[in-house]
């Protein structure tokens, strides 16, 4: 694997999430200050990941004619932008435009820049099937995604920090900005992975049909493995969005939090993440293998977020929370492992792919969703997310008419171990 070959693919993926995980801390605060709600909180999250999920097999298909470097560069751009437009809010008077703050309305704009420029994941994974060998390519794909997890750890503590300065939100745009602008300036740098040779004029109409995700999940209907999988993943996928989204609301509503004391917590969760990343990921794997971890993982999470209704002290909250990353961390690694391993060596970077859609459209979707749950639930959305990680598998037994084959691997397992 060559390193540095994929250094603008890591740097890319972590400029995508950061973009959006970095909000998620500060626009609470940002909606308030103009006089807004929770449910504009969700609405601006889901406003990038939607556009984002929109672009993608667009600015797939332009990369397929034009090449891979001009439109990761268009696209880095277009976040750089997207990020000025965000301060030009800043600047901008407390004055009523269509019913919203102006300062609102250039936000959403700028979330629209650089959800739309941000959808280049798709030509991420193309640039890496383009400088990966076949065999290696699953490996690759994984470390993308881990920088992908990295960014989703980091970026709400770095927002946090950030908008606890003088300066408020501008803090955060600037360090985000500069982020966006050395992986520009990075970017100038690389050369070109995909051959003219073997570049294809695709019509650009054509690429409606991957925001299908239905169609396209179903072309593996003959794979009920994949199926299982896709099925666990969407609903995992979306209580982990949604309890991303709630769990800043919850804390500032329940606790009265600062963005100061927001940080200090986020830190601690982002610590726990790394933990889990780096120590119980590996331990759960070698102890029960990747399929009875994957069981493993869901009923952590959904039994860290249950618990956690009956505590009002934020440390066994946090107890809660840290049960619940090892449900988040463990599942999404192993799933990623399993995915490898079910899907078909010629068809891994297409399958991958869909995955990266089922996450993306979750993250567009629950933001919103969850913000609504949250204003009618309180703290009582923390069960139905948990309910919800549980989904996948019964629609596994009712849909396909026997247990998943994730819960067969499992009583396996079990029995050798």
């Amino acid at each position: 694997m060559n390193f540095t070959r994929l250094l603008p693919a890591l740097l890319i993926t972590f400029v995508d999430t950061f973009s959006f995980t970095v909000m998620i801390p500060v626009l609470p605060f940002i909606v308030e200050q103009y006089s807004y709600g929770d449910v504009l909180y969700g609405l601006l999250l889901s406003t990038y990941a939607f556009c984002q999920f929109i672009a993608a097999p667009f600015l797939g298909a332009l990369s397929d004619k034009y090449g891979r470097k001009p439109i990761l560069m268009l696209s880095q751009i277009g976040t750089v932008l997207s990020w000025v437009i965000f301060g030009i809010a800043y600047f901008s008077p407390d004055i009523k435009l269509l019913g919203l703050s102006l300062p609102i309305l250039i936000i959403f704009f700028s979330r629209v820049i650089d959800g739309v420029t941000g959808g280049n994941i798709s030509v991420v994974m193309a640039f890496v099937a383009d400088v990966t060998r076949e065999e290696k390519r699953a490996q690759t794909f994984g470390l993308v995604s881990a920088m992908g997890g990295l960014a989703m750890i980091l970026g709400p503590v770095i927002g946090s920090l950030s908008y606890g300065t003088a300066i408020g939100y501008l803090g955060t745009i600037i360090v985000a900005g500069g982020i966006a602008l050395f992986a520009l300036i990075f970017l100038t740098q690389i050369k070109e992975s995909l051959p003219l040779a073997q570049r294809q004029d695709r019509q650009l109409w054509e690429c409606w049909t991957d925001l299908l995700l239905w169609n396209r999940i179903r072309k593996y209907r003959a794979n009920n493995e994949l199926l299982r999988l896709f099925n666990i993943k969407l609903f995992f996928s979306f209580s982990v969005n949604a309890f991303t989204t709630v769990i800043i609301l919850f804390m500032i509503d329940a606790f009265g939090y600062s963005e100061k004391e927001l940080a200090l917590i986020l830190v601690v969760v982002g610590t726990m993440m790394i933990v889990n990343q780096l120590f119980m990921v590996k331990l759960f794997i070698t102890q029960w293998g990747e399929a009875f971890s994957m069981v493993l993982s869901l009923f952590l999470m959904a039994g860290g977020l249950s618990l956690s209704i009956f505590f009002n002290s934020i440390y066994a909250l946090l107890l809660c929370y840290y049960i619940m990353s090892i449900g988040i961390s463990v599942g999404f690694s192993v799933f990623s492992a399993l995915l490898t391993q079910k899907a078909p060596t010629n068809k891994q970077g297409e399958i991958l792919g869909l995955d990266t859609a089922i996450m993306a459209f979750t993250a567009g979707l629950a933001p919103i969703i969850g913000s609504l749950l949250y204003v009618g639930l309180s703290q009582y959305v923390f069960v139905l997310l948990g309910g919800i990680v549980l989904v996948g598998p019964v629609l596994n037994r009712l849909w396909l008419g026997k247990t998943s084959e994730v819960f067969l691997d499992m009583t396996e397992e079990t029995s050798e171990v």
